[in-house]
This record gives structure tokens, C-alpha cells and sequence, in this order.
């Protein structure tokens, strides 16, 4: 018996985490120079980790 499956249709969607734009704003701790006090926290950009830069996302299709 032959393998069956069924293709839902899917559509794609802008990324909710980046808003479409295909980076993120991440944060990190700056390197440790002063051992009396904790690093501060520097930006950096990124790919964002959901689209993986393309900034669209698939939406899931559940028929049920």
C-alpha cells in the first residue's frame, strides 16, 4: 500500500518576534574589566531566531 500524505496549505505571516524585519536587538554582558562591579549590558544585532532572518514566518494549518 502506497504512503499517503496530505499537504495542508500553509500561508506565511510577518515574524511577531522581529515584527518583519529579520533582526533582534540582543543583549550580553560587556566585558568584566573592574572586578568590584558586575559588567553592564551592551545591544548588538542579530538574526532573529525565529524566521531566521526572513522576517515571515508559516503559519500551522490544523484543520480540527
Amino acid at each position: 500500500m502506497p504512503h499517503l500524505t496530505t499537504k495542508y496549505p500553509t500561508e506565511t505571516v510577518a515574524c511577531p518576534e522581529c515584527l518583519g524585519d529579520g533582526q533582534l536587538t540582543y543583549e550580553r554582558p560587556e566585558p568584566w574589566v573592574n572586578r568590584d562591579l558586575p559588567p553592564s549590558l551592551e545591544e548588538y544585532k542579530d538574526t532573529c531566531w525565529n524566521c531566521k532572518g526572513s522576517g515571515e514566518v508559516e503559519v500551522d494549518y490544523d484543520p480540527y
